[in-house]
C-alpha cells in the first residue's frame, strides 16, 4: 500500500471519484433556492440528483467493458469531457427540466469515476490488499462529500446556485488536464487477442448470475438508496422545514460523513480480527439502530436538529462500513474482469439509489416521517438479503 508508484494513481482515482460525490451534493444547500430561481416545488429538486444518478449508474455498464477492451485511461479522458459539457448546460439551465438534462449527461460522464474507483483498485490490488485499499478509498471519498454542501453552501449563499454548476465546470476542465498528464494504464490486459466487445458486454451477465455477486451488490443497492435519500431530502429538512440557511444546511449537512468515515476506517482494520459476515452484521446493526431511531423521533413528534442527525449519524456509521467490505466482497472473484464486475456493480448501485431518490421526491415532507420510513423499509430488505443469500458464508481470502 506504500508503493510511491500506485499512490499517485489512487490519488488521481480518488479526485475523479471525488468530482462525481462533489457533483451530487454541492447543490444541496442550495436547494430552496433553486426552487424559487425555477418557481417549482421544493420537493421536485430532489429529480435533479435522481436523474444524475441514473445516468451516473448507467453509463458504468458501458465505462466497464470499454476499458476493459480499450484501456482505462482514454475512457477517462472522453468521460470528463462529457461531464463538462453536461455542467455547461446546467450552469446556463432557464429551467427545472434543462437542469435535470444538464444533470443527466453530468451523470454520464461522471460515471467513468465509479468505475475506476474499484476498477482501478481491482487492477492493482488482489485478496485482504483489496480490501484494505477500498477501505482507504472511501476514508479519501469521505472528503468530497464533505467540502462540496460547504463549498456549494458558500458559493450559493454569495453568487448564486448556478455558482455551483459553473464551479463543477471548472473543476472538470482542470481534472481532464490532470489526468491527461498523469494517468497511466492500469489496466494489464488492454486489447487482449481474441477479445471481442460484444462478448465482453455479453459476460455482463455471467458475472452477474454468480450468488455471491447478487448478495453483496443488492446490499450496496439498499444502502447506497438511504444513503442517497437523505443527500436529497436533506436541503428541503433543513432549509424548507427548519429554516435554516444555506451555509448551516452545509454543516449539518456533512455531519453525519464523519460517521461514515469512521466506519470506513473501521472497516479496513476489523479486516484482521473478524470475518467478512462478522463486519457486515454490525453494519446491520447500525443500520437499524439509525432507521429505527428516525421513525421513533417522528412519531413521537420531534422535528428539530439533533432528532435527525443523531439517528442519522448510526445509519451513515454502519454505511461507511458496510460499502468497503460489500465491495471487496463483490470484486474478490474477478480479475481480467474487473472493469465489467465494477462497472456492474456500480452502475445498479447507482440505478437502486435513483428509484429510492424518485419515490422521496414524489413524497410530501412535513417532518422527517417519509426519510424514516424509507430507512426502516431499505433496512428490513438488507437483513432479509443477508439471510437468504450465500453472503453470509463468505470469508476474504488472504
Amino acid at each position: 500500500m506504500r508503493d510511491p508508484r500506485l499512490l499517485h494513481i489512487i490519488l488521481l482515482v480518488a479526485v475523479l471519484a471525488a468530482l462525481g460525490q462533489i457533483t451530487n451534493t454541492i447543490y444541496v444547500p442550495a436547494m430552496s433556492q433553486i426552487a424559487h430561481g425555477l418557481v417549482v416545488r421544493a420537493g421536485k429538486v430532489q429529480a435533479v440528483m435522481a436523474c444524475y444518478l441514473i445516468m451516473y449508474g448507467v453509463s458504468q455498464f458501458f465505462y466497464g467493458p470499454l476499458s476493459d477492451y480499450f484501456g482505462r485511461r482514454p475512457c477517462v479522458l472522453v468521460g470528463v469531457l462529457i461531464f463538462c459539457i453536461g455542467s455547461l448546460v446546467a450552469t446556463c439551465a432557464p429551467s427545472l427540466g434543462w437542469l435535470e438534462v444538464g444533470s443527466l449527461i453530468q451523470g454520464a460522464g461522471a460515471g467513468v469515476g465509479g468505475m475506476m474507483a474499484r476498477s482501478a483498485m481491482r487492477d492493482l490490488y488482489t485478496g485482504r490488499q483489496l480490501h484494505v485499499a477500498t477501505s482507504y478509498m472511501s476514508s479519501a471519498l469521505i472528503i468530497a462529500p464533505l467540502l462540496g454542501p460547504l463549498l456549494g453552501g458558500v458559493l450559493s449563499a454569495s453568487l448564486g446556485w448556478r455558482a455551483d454548476f459553473a464551479f463543477l465546470l471548472f473543476a472538470g476542465i482542470a481534472t481532464m488536464l490532470a489526468h491527461y498528464y498523469y494517468l497511466p494504464e492500469t489496466n494489464r490486459y488492454v486489447r487482449m487477442p481474441g477479445t471481442e466487445l460484444h462478448l465482453a458486454l455479453r459476460s455482463y451477465w455471467e458475472i452477474a448470475s454468480q450468488p455471491r455477486f447478487q448478495g453483496y451488490v443488492l446490499c450496496l443497492m439498499l444502502v447506497f438508496g438511504g444513503v442517497s435519500v437523505f443527500e436529497a431530502s436533506a436541503g428541503i429538512l433543513f432549509a424548507h422545514l427548519l429554516h435554516y440557511s444555506p451555509l448551516a444546511v452545509s454543516l449539518f449537512f456533512v455531519s453525519p460523513l464523519f460517521g461514515y468515515l469512521l466506519g470506513a476506517w473501521l472497516a479496513g482494520r476489523l479486516h484482521q480480527w473478524l470475518t467478512l459476515n462478522q463486519i457486515i452484521m454490525c453494519c446491520i446493526v447500525l443500520l437499524a439502530l439509525g432507521a429505527f431511531s428516525l421513525l421513533l423521533t417522528a412519531i413521537l413528534g420531534w422535528l428539530n436538529i439533533y432528532a435527525i442527525l443523531i439517528p442519522i449519524c448510526f445509519y451513515f456509521f454502519g454505511s461507511g462500513m458496510i460499502f468497503p467490505a460489500a465491495t471487496a466482497g463483490a470484486l474478490e472473484p474477478f480479475g481480467q474482469a474487473a472493469g465489467k464486475a465494477g462497472a456492474l456493480l456500480g452502475g445498479l448501485q447507482n440505478l437502486g439509489a435513483s428509484a429510492c431518490t424518485f419515490v422521496s421526491a414524489s413524497l410530501t415532507y412535513h417532518s422527517q416521517l417519509p426519510l424514516a420510513m424509507i430507512l426502516v423499509v431499505l433496512t428490513l430488505l438488507i437483513i432479509v438479503v443477508f439471510r437468504v443469500s450465500s453472503i453470509k458464508n463468505v470469508s476474504i481470502s488472504s
